[in-house]
């Protein structure tokens, strides 16, 4: 993507995330959109706020990647969960335990290495706006987590759709390593995300 293409792009972000938020929501700096024009996935450490508010101690990032198509095959990616293992590297199934019109609750269940977990969250989709919400459901049973909480934003520009994700948690021990696997787990699935896309997209575009 050409410079002033990127550019318009970001300008239309600004206004997607006009709302008042933390430094770590804000557009892409111009060091990191060169990274996102050269089709890098851009990481910042550093938790997402719960419901507008900063939480001491927590855990998490914010990150963002171009996709070269437009939002429907990637928004298509994102409205069906139980497609969530085919993509994600580490989930292993995803159950829809209540679904209303614009809501989920769903049972997460993966593997990281030795380490199996499961967890439950409640979703909120707003379509008109490009946006997934989630929160855990801390009134039923998880591992990892005593919280976590985080969305799923896509951004539709000229030439293309940034997506960005932002996640916080409050994990519920001591996990030296969990923001290395973290980062690394959050990495893979943007790229994967991005490759699933394009990949749904040129089917419907047919040969």
């Amino acid at each position: 993507m050409r410079a002033p293409v990127l550019a318009l792009l970001l300008q239309v972000l600004a206004v997607g995330l006009a709302t008042p938020v933390r430094a770590e929501e804000g557009p892409p700096s111009e060091a990191e959109r060169q990274r996102l024009e050269r089709g890098e996935i851009v990481y910042r450490i550093g938790a997402a706020p719960r419901e507008g508010v900063a939480v001491p101690g927590a855990r998490g990032a914010v990150a963002f990647v171009r996709i070269p198509t437009g939002p429907e095959p990637v928004w298509a990616i994102l409205t069906a969960p139980r497609g969530y293992p085919e993509i994600f590297p580490g989930l292993r199934r995803v159950e829809i335990l209540e679904e209303q019109p614009g809501a989920w609750l769903l049972r997460t269940d993966g593997k990281v290495g030795p380490f199996e977990f499961s967890y439950h969250s409640r979703y909120r989709l707003h379509p008109e706006t490009r946006l997934i919400e989630w929160r855990l459901d801390t009134t039923r049973e998880n591992d990892v987590f005593d919280d976590n909480w985080g969305w799923w934003r896509l951004v539709p520009g000229p030439g293309g759709t940034l997506v960005v994700y932002a996640i916080g948690s409050v994990p519920s021990s001591w996990q030296p390593l969990a923001g290395l696997f973290e980062r690394r787990g959050i990495m893979r699935a943007l790229g994967a995300l991005r490759d699933a896309a394009v990949r749904r997209h040129r089917a419907a575009a047919g040969p």
